[in-house]
């Protein structure tokens, strides 16, 4: 209507005539009814209806307002029923999972919680009553219990402080010796059998713990590179599996590879001046082995055959022998009479030293820089 849109323009609400009561004044501020020390909620409506006789005089209003009747309700009864009625669930909870537990072992979480909902339902309005003065009492302790300890706190001195983190130590202190002394004191039995200790011990004397190869005996691929494990002896070994290749070939190149030798267009005289005086008896011996029936033959020993040597012998009429170098390896670079010298020194000290052995530096080098150029075109191919 016009009018309700008058008593509500802005205007109006400004100027603070924006709300009415119904008989057309104005709504005085009241007091909300607070919660005081001696106050017991109750179960009367918020709004008690009384009539306006029956209310105090103005002069004895603030006392009725700071000692409420017991069965009062207040503001904080309002905003502090539910969270009390939360509070006396779980408080209902706490006492009676125990039990639920004690006699149903292999209950579950979810039906205990179940169970209790229901027992909680089940209970009469004064079990429940309990519980809910219970948990007020509580709260109640809480509430005059925080402002004693902010009191408290703020007289505090710091030699008070000091002491109380003394006490805090020296409980900490107490509860360390407390458990050791538990677990000095406690006492558990251990069953074993004597005869069977001395036969494990005779056992363990007799029988050494490390195990020892007898022979090179490979354990496994280490999973971390491309290392192989292998036992030799009482040892742990790690072999290079690319190195370890290597040294077989040039071990193998040196035991059996056999250098091909080049006739040499012109012959080379051997005699004692070149070979050195002291060396000429061991190629004489050498010779002795290889002659034939044949006026002219052929040194066959596989010492200096396979070190790419070929000597041509003969003996003239007074038998003396006469030797020419007629064939030489072309493949090692500057390959000469002198590495036939070093060759033959060798076998002069030991006679029976095998082919691996006797080989001259030269070749040596040579048959390194060829195992190398075989192993990058075997791994080129594989590749």
């Amino acid at each position: 209507t016009d009018s309700g849109q008058s008593i509500m323009s802005c205007n109006n609400w400004s100027m603070g005539h924006g709300l009415m009561s119904p008989g057309g004044k104005q709504p005085q501020p009241v007091k909300l009814l607070t919660m005081s020390s001696v106050h017991t909620p109750g179960k009367r409506s918020l709004s008690p209806a009384s009539s306006l006789s029956s209310r105090c005089p103005s002069k004895h209003r603030k006392m009725s307002a700071d000692i409420l009747p017991s069965g009062q309700s207040t503001l904080n009864d309002v905003f502090t029923e539910q969270s009390i009625r939360t509070a006396a669930f779980e408080l209902f909870c706490k006492e009676r999972t125990s039990i639920m537990l004690e006699s149903n072992h292999d209950t579950t979480g979810e039906a205990v919680d179940e169970r209790l909902e229901e027992a909680w339902k089940n209970l009469s309005s004064d079990e429940k009553s309990k519980f809910r003065d219970k948990c007020l009492q509580d709260t109640r302790r809480q509430e005059n219990k925080v402002p004693l300890e902010e009191a408290n706190n703020s007289d505090r001195t710091s030699d008070s402080k000091k002491s109380n983190n003394k006490s805090v130590a020296a409980a900490k202190v107490l509860k360390k010796k407390t458990l050791k002394r538990r677990l000095y004191h406690f006492e558990r039995k251990l069953e074993c059998n004597v005869r069977d200790l001395r036969t494990a011990l005779i056992k363990r004397e007799t029988e050494p713990c490390r195990i020892f190869y007898e022979t090179t005996t490979v354990i496994g691929q280490a999973k971390s590179c491309d290392a192989w494990l292998c036992g030799q002896a009482d040892k742990l070994c790690m072999v290079n599996v690319c190195r370890l290749g290597e040294s077989v070939l040039y071990k193998n190149l040196r035991e059996k590879h056999r250098l091909l030798a080049k006739p040499l267009q012109s012959p080379v005289n051997v005699n004692s001046v070149l070979v050195k005086g002291n060396l000429w008896p061991t190629l004489e011996q050498l010779a002795t082995v290889s002659q034939t029936q044949d006026t002219y033959f052929h040194i066959k020993d596989e010492r200096l055959v396979a070190n790419g040597f070929d000597i041509l012998c003969h003996r003239d009429p007074e038998g003396s022998l006469q030797a020419e170098l007629v064939g030489l390896c072309d493949l090692v670079p500057a390959y000469n009479i002198s590495d036939l010298s070093e060759v033959l020194e060798v076998i002069s000290r030991n006679p029976h030293i095998s082919l691996e052995d006797v080989r001259p530096t030269k070749v040596l080098y040579y048959l390194q820089v060829w195992e190398r150029e075989l192993i990058s075109v075997f791994f080129f191919s594989s590749t």
